[in-house]
């Protein structure tokens, strides 16, 4: 217990990053034709999680206001940590890679031991890290040394009893904190990514804690020790550099959900909403899931204006405000001029946003932004075609392809390859592409990026799942009834 305890104040640092500086990737070393794909979690403010290929010897740009970790698009989503102004520069060797922050040794160790703990201990991150195991009756009995072996073969997630699963996620997170600590004595390493780790592995397990129970009905009693582990996360709900780490704010989240999936029998759902937000939360975590959860009520008519109300009354965050203020205006698509986007269809005919969105009101609407050279783009088309063809008997939904390619001959090779699932009637060439009003308005800056619209015109979801993300498939059959 005594590196639990050691958590308490080592993250009490303050960020000196501007509010956005221009940092890199630079693939230095892999197959020609083959992309790194990387991918980031939504941000603390709500920007949605990014997916994109580098492509040899190509140099990504990107504007980053916080510290964000990202992940190789593998089984092993192997991890690298990129700070606002940094560059880092990728060699890839088979499935593996080194990063390397030039003339920044220290820094260089901070990537290597993300890189170290992932092939020694597993995956930290993704559906083949151990906080992906879940519970069952069946008993389970497997050493932490033969489990881990089978996660570098990459099989699925073992299913253990409660007890057996719980004490194995403690076990590994004592494993990464005693491996971090190992590494530090042999390699300097900087103070910030140190603190940053810790606090990455220990909300980790508590998120994964949470989970078992949020996704267990048959139990949802806390035990004595994750009472403990509570207790410890409660100081830190004032930290506010903690909401830089994707592990801690998902841990608030799911937390909250827990307690709310524990009070659902009360009638009121703004009111238990309000009351867990009052009751278990406070400082820049209170705000966060306000903002949060602002964001989630935001598409409904039925409970937004009710909430938004009380976020504006009880949130201390200008920028958390100013951002739902903005969100509250552009998902109502009558507000929003889009006639200035023209688009061409196959035949060359020349249209505009509004003039399809208007077309098809009545109606759910789910718009792909892609482009022939996004790799993820292409691979969500067979899971499009699915989709399509589940939903080819109910009128009450059209599915929406828009490319942001700039060669219209590759536009126009992949609608041909792929007749089957676009025509002229769904699917379009943004001229304007990412520098056109709506890809700025609405932050469409990396693809693939999907908009779920309601039969109101309303937008349902700013960053709508993938196609292949069951998800999409509860949210479309939410709505298309109403």
């Amino acid at each position: 217990m005594k590196c639990l305890f050691f958590l308490l104040g080592i993250f009490s640092y303050c960020l000196s990053f501007s509010q956005s500086d221009t940092s890199s990737i630079t693939v230095t070393d892999t197959k020609p034709n083959k992309g790194f794909i990387v991918y980031a979690n939504n941000t603390r403010y709500g920007e949605s999680s990014s997916m994109f290929s580098v492509r040899r010897s190509e140099k990504r740009i990107l504007n980053l206001s916080e510290p964000t970790m990202f992940y190789k698009a593998d089984s092993l989503h192997m991890p690298f940590l990129l700070l606002p102004g940094e560059n880092v520069y990728i060699t890839v060797k088979h499935k593996f890679y080194e990063a390397e922050i030039r003339n920044n040794p220290v820094r260089t160790n901070d990537l290597k031991l993300l890189r170290e703990i992932v092939l020694k201990l597993g995956p930290i991150y993704g559906p083949y890290s151990i906080e992906n195991i879940s519970k069952s009756n069946s008993k389970y009995r497997m050493s932490d040394i033969a489990y881990l072996k089978g996660i570098k073969k990459h099989f699925k997630a073992a299913l253990l009893h409660e007890k057996e699963r719980d004490s194995m996620l403690y076990n590994i997170y004592l494993k990464r904190i005693a491996f971090v600590d190992s590494f530090r004595s042999k390699n300097k390493i900087s103070s910030f990514f140190e603190t940053y780790i810790h606090h990455y592995f220990f909300y980790s397990y508590l998120n994964s804690l949470i989970l078992g129970l949020t996704n267990d009905n048959n139990k949802m009693n806390v035990s004595g020790e994750l009472q403990r582990m509570l207790r410890i996360s409660n100081k830190d709900q004032h930290n506010d550099s903690l909401l830089v780490i994707d592990r801690y704010r998902g841990f608030l989240y799911n937390y909250y959900q827990y307690l709310y999936k524990l009070a659902l029998k009360q009638a009121d759902s703004l009111n238990v909403k309000i009351n867990i937000i009052n009751n278990y939360f406070t400082g820049p975590a209170k705000d966060y899931l306000l903002f949060i959860i602002a964001k989630e009520s935001i598409s409904s008519s039925d409970s937004f204006e009710s909430f938004l109300e009380y976020f504006y009354s009880n949130c201390s965050s200008m920028k958390y405000i100013e951002i739902i203020k903005r969100q509250a205006l552009l998902f109502d698509l009558s507000n929003n001029d889009l006639s200035m986007d023209e688009m061409i269809s196959q035949s060359s005919n020349k249209v505009n946003l509004n003039d399809i969105l208007k077309g098809l009101k009545g109606k759910i609407i789910y718009l792909d932004f892609w482009a022939s050279w996004c790799i993820p783009c292409m691979e969500e088309m067979p899971y499009s075609l699915s989709l399509q063809k589940k939903y080819s008997r109910n009128e009450d939904i059209i599915f929406i392809y828009i490319s942001m390619d700039k060669d219209r001959f590759a536009w126009e090779k992949v609608m041909k390859n792929n007749s089957f699932l676009m025509n002229e009637k769904n699917s379009f060439l943004f001229l304007r592409g990412f520098q056109s009003v709506f890809a700025k308005k609405y932050n469409i800056k990396l693809i693939p990026r999907y908009i779920l619209i309601g039969k109101d015109g309303r937008i349902i979801s700013f960053d709508a799942p993938r196609p292949r993300d069951q998800k999409l498939v509860w949210l479309i059959n939410r709505y298309i009834d109403k």
